[in-house]
C-alpha cells in the first residue's frame, strides 16, 4: 500500500480547487503531473501523481487517467527503478495504459527498459576481497521473505493456493529478483534455479502474460547469486552457460555488466577461492 504523502499549501490548494470545479479532484492532480513529466520536472510529477492515485488507483480509458504508466516513467527519469518497476506492474495489471495512444507511446518508450533495468542496474554487491563464502549475504526473516512472496503473487496475478509445482518460471524469476535486491542470496539463488528447470531458454524482451515484457536471463542471475555467496566456480560455470545460451555478447550495450561480474569472478578463483 502506497504511503500517503502530506500535501503541501500549493499542492492542498490545488486539490481544494478541483474540488470546486467541474473536473474530479484526481484528473486535476493527474494533468498537473502530466505536465510536470513533459516539462522534465520529474520530482513534481511523481508527487502529483502520487496524489492522483490516492483518491482514485484504479485507471480509466474514457477520459485517458492513467497514472501509473506516467508515473513509471517519471521514476525511471529519477534513477527509481525499482518503484518504476512496482508501478508499471500496477499499470500492466490493470490494462488501461495500452488502451490510451498516450499510454502505448510511454509503454513503448519506457517499458523495456523499467523491466529489465533491475537484474542489470549493478554487479554483485560481494568485495572480491570476501572470505568465506557467503559472508557478504545478508539473510532476510521467514516473515519478510513471505510478505516478498505474497507480493510476487498479486504481481503475477496468482493466488497463495497454487501449488508450488505449478507456479510459473516468471513466478519465480521475479520472486529471485525480489530476494536478491532484499540482500537474500540464498533464497534468490533457490528461486532462480527453479524457474530455470521449468524454462531453461532464456530471452531478451521475453514475453511473460499480457503486456508485461522483460529480459529473462537467468543464467547470470544464477551467477551473480553464486558470486554473491561466494560460490566462485559455480559462479563461473553459470556465466559460462550464459554465453552459451546467448544471453549476452560482445556487442550488446549491456556486455560491460557482464564483463565486469566475469572479472570480479575471475579474480576469486585466481586466489584460489572455490
Amino acid at each position: 500500500m502506497r504511503t500517503i504523502k502530506l500535501l503541501s499549501g500549493v499542492v492542498l490548494a490545488v486539490v481544494l480547487n478541483a474540488a470546486q470545479a467541474d473536473a474530479p479532484p484526481c484528473e486535476r492532480l493527474f494533468q498537473e503531473g502530466v505536465s510536470h513529466f513533459e516539462a522534465g520536472e520529474y520530482a513534481l510529477a511523481v508527487d502529483y501523481l502520487d496524489q492522483a492515485i490516492q483518491i482514485a488507483p484504479e485507471p480509466r480509458t474514457g477520459d485517458g487517467y492513467i497514472p501509473y504508466v506516467y508515473l513509471a516513467a517519471a521514476q525511471f527519469k529519477l534513477g527509481n527503478v525499482r518503484s518504476a518497476r512496482e508501478s508499471l506492474i500496477q499499470s500492466q495489471i490493470y490494462g488501461k495504459a495500452a488502451e490510451v495512444e498516450a499510454g502505448r507511446q510511454l509503454m513503448d518508450q519506457y517499458a523495456v527498459a523499467v523491466m529489465s533495468a533491475p537484474p542489470l542496474d549493478a554487479v554483485p554487491q560481494t568485495s572480491p576481497q570476501a572470505s568465506p563464502a557467503g559472508a557478504d549475504n545478508v539473510a532476510i526473516s521467514n516473515d519478510q521473505a513471505d510478505l516478498i512472496r505474497d507480493r510476487v503473487l498479486k504481481r503475477c496475478a496468482l493466488t497463495s493456493d497454487v501449488a508450488q509445482n505449478k507456479l510459473p518460471w516468471y513466478f519465480h524469476y521475479l520472486l529471485g529478483l525480489e530476494y536478491e535486491s532484499a540482500g537474500d542470496a540464498g533464497r534468490a539463488l533457490d528461486a532462480f534455479l527453479l524457474g530455470a528447470n521449468i524454462r531453461d531458454v532464456p530471452a531478451r524482451n521475453k514475453r511473460l502474460y499480457g503486456m508485461w515484457y522483460m529480459d529473462y536471463l537467468p543464467y547470470f542471475q544464477i551467477a551473480r547469486t553464486r558470486a554473491a555467496l561466494g560460490q566462485w566456480q559455480s559462479a563461473k560455470d553459470a556465466l559460462e552457460l550464459s554465453l552459451k545460451s546467448g544471453e549476452f555478447s560482445p556487442s550488446d550495450p549491456d556486455y560491460g555488466t557482464f564483463s565486469a561480474l566475469d572479472a570480479l569472478v575471475e579474480k576469486n578463483l585466481n586466489r584460489g577461492d572455490s
